[in-house]
């Protein structure tokens, strides 16, 4: 598998208002316009791509956060929700060590698409400005048509966007 090479944010100073001085891009910051942009496909069989590359994931656990967090759109999801969705009833220390690696790996994968995923008040957010998903964000979403083959706990964040089929 081909790794995408990683653009260098150029190194601007606290004053500076270059495009690293701030840690999550504004609408029109330059790292929003790459050449392999992030495509993330919940429907079906999930996906994520970089580009023309499909991203690997390290393990299970980074991979459904991703789907996970995707779904949740700017809202993003409670990290004690994400815990419990990804590791039921774990000790709480051993799952915050837990969390700590799963977002390491999250954004090693994402590799230049990295700085999506940050911590908020709380919580977890991916950034989907100019991502491409294959479905609108924030849409009630009926639970049989999203990630096929994936078993898992529904976070109680998103128990109003993923629906039963009547």
């Amino acid at each position: 598998m081909e790794m995408a090479e990683v653009p260098e944010l150029a190194d601007t100073s606290p004053d500076d208002e270059g495009p690293a001085a701030h840690p999550v891009p504004l609408p029109g910051d330059p790292r929003l316009r790459t050449a392999n942009p992030l495509s993330i496909h919940v429907m079906g069989r999930p996906l994520v791509r970089l580009g023309d590359v499909e991203v690997r994931f390290p393990t299970r656990h980074a991979q459904l956060a991703v789907y996970l967090l995707a779904i949740a759109g700017s809202d993003g999801l409670p990290t004690d929700q994400l815990i419990d969705t990804l590791w039921h009833g774990a000790v709480p220390r051993q799952a915050g060590q837990s969390m700590r690696t799963m977002l390491w790996q999250v954004r090693r994968s994402l590799a230049h698409e990295a700085w999506r995923v940050h911590r908020r008040r709380g919580g977890l957010l991916l950034e989907l400005d100019g991502a491409i998903l294959d479905f609108e964000p924030g849409a009630v979403l009926e639970r049989e048509m999203i990630l096929h083959g994936w078993v898992f706990r529904v976070p109680e964040a998103l128990e109003t966007r993923l629906i039963d089929a009547a």
